[in-house]
């Protein structure tokens, strides 16, 4: 057999391997053990190139008792095993089944806090826990008080909204627009290398000028969809 239909089987095996381990966690009693209401992906299968062993790559949702978790399922693997072999494999043998942690979530996961670290308008625009955004919204409205003394009762309600709002998205749209309108906003994001000089120059100069100017044009569907795509903008650069 060639070595591209040998990786081609190998490739298909392991696809078949992930669906029926995947099918056994929903299916197959283990027993009260820990892992058995726990979200488990099988990320992906490694086959060796005879078949005969299948390494699986897993992680539990959140990584939560992740190491505990892969013990618990490397010593009860024998379940998964009679699983395969009630399969029909279109293979002389089942193969062996190794189970292993997908350490490609960790990975992922530490690039991510470094750039939140490393980069203010991201950690602000993506950061789930929203500390460091409503830190930078009280801060915004209150140059904002400052700047606009004689502000209108409108622009006064929404600057009060955006403070007391749990909708990100009101929160989001209130910084893109500083960083549009206001200095102190780009000040803010520059002051001691908070965010990379050159991106975000080119981003408030660039796209989110864009973004904004097709805001008041109109040609912007909603609000929701102008702060998506300045997000998208900002996150992709």
């Amino acid at each position: 057999m060639s070595d591209n239909l040998s990786s081609q089987r190998q490739l298909r095996f392991s696809e078949l391997i992930r669906s029926l381990i995947s099918e056994c966690l929903l299916v197959e009693d283990f027993y009260n053990l820990s892992f058995e209401t726990t979200s488990i992906t099988i990320s992906f299968v490694k086959m060796s190139k005879d078949l005969r062993i299948a390494n699986v790559y897993l992680m539990p949702l959140g990584g939560e008792n992740k190491n505990m978790i892969i013990e618990e399922i490397n010593s009860h693997k024998y379940i998964f095993q009679k699983y395969l072999s009630k399969a029909r494999l279109n293979s002389k043998f089942s193969p062996k089944i190794n189970f292993y942690l997908d350490d490609s979530f960790d990975e992922a996961e530490k690039i991510e806090t470094k750039r939140m670290n490393d980069d203010l308008l991201y950690n602000v625009i993506m950061n789930p826990d929203t500390t460091i955004l409503q830190k930078t919204v009280d801060c915004f409205v209150s140059e904002l008080e400052k700047n606009y003394i004689g502000r209108s009762t409108r622009l006064k309600r929404m600057m009060e909204i955006s403070k007391s709002t749990d909708n990100r998205l009101l929160k989001h749209s209130l910084i893109f627009f500083c960083l549009y309108q206001e200095p102190f906003a780009v000040s803010y994001f520059m002051k001691d290398n908070a965010c990379p000089p050159d991106k975000l120059s080119s981003f408030v100069s660039g796209e989110l000028q864009s973004c904004c100017e097709q805001l008041l044009k109109g040609s912007y569907t909603s609000l929701q969809a102008f702060v998506e795509d300045a997000r998208w903008q900002y996150v992709v650069l």
